[in-house]
């Protein structure tokens, strides 16, 4: 994760219509470089303090982006109805780890779910959005990062 979070701050992430998700690996990486031109970059700093989907939910309610890192499930892969809402009684694996950004957050009975926004394009779950519910996440979480200033304007000027 923290690799994934000085990128963010370095290197910033391109709009997803500029470098869209690839669903299969080109068969000789070797060959493959990345689109020369993505437009601008959108940077952002990070505090990774967040430990529980209480104060994930806290951070979306005042608009702040939260990053989510935790271990998937065989389910992130196709086991989501078509609502998006991820089957919750699969264990996550030790071996399979993902991001995800939080999107919002909602209730379902009195379980809290999130819905994130995955990387893997619009053919992931609703459009490329879930929900993953709060038990999961007990069992699932590895942290969560709250996305803090914004650092775009800042690289774009000359003068920096």
């Amino acid at each position: 994760m923290s690799a994934v979070l000085e990128t963010l701050r370095e290197e910033g992430q391109p709009a997803e219509e500029a470098w869209p998700y690839l669903p299969v690996a080109p068969a000789d990486l070797s060959d493959w470089v990345p689109p020369l031109d993505v437009g601008p970059c959108f940077q952002r700093d990070s505090r990774a303090v967040l430990k529980s989907v209480g104060e994930i939910v806290r951070r979306l309610e005042r608009s702040v982006p939260v990053v989510l890192s935790f271990r998937l499930s065989e389910a992130f892969f196709s086991g989501w109805d078509k609502n998006g809402v991820v089957a919750q009684d699969a264990e996550p694996s030790m071996a399979l780890r993902h991001a995800a950004v939080a999107a919002g957050h909602g209730m379902h009975g009195s379980e809290r779910w999130l819905l994130i926004r995955n990387s893997w394009g619009v053919g992931w779950g609703c459009g490329g959005y879930g929900w993953v519910g709060e038990e999961y996440l007990d069992r699932a979480l590895l942290g969560a990062t709250e996305m803090t200033r914004d650092l775009t304007q800042m690289s774009m000027r000359s003068d920096v």
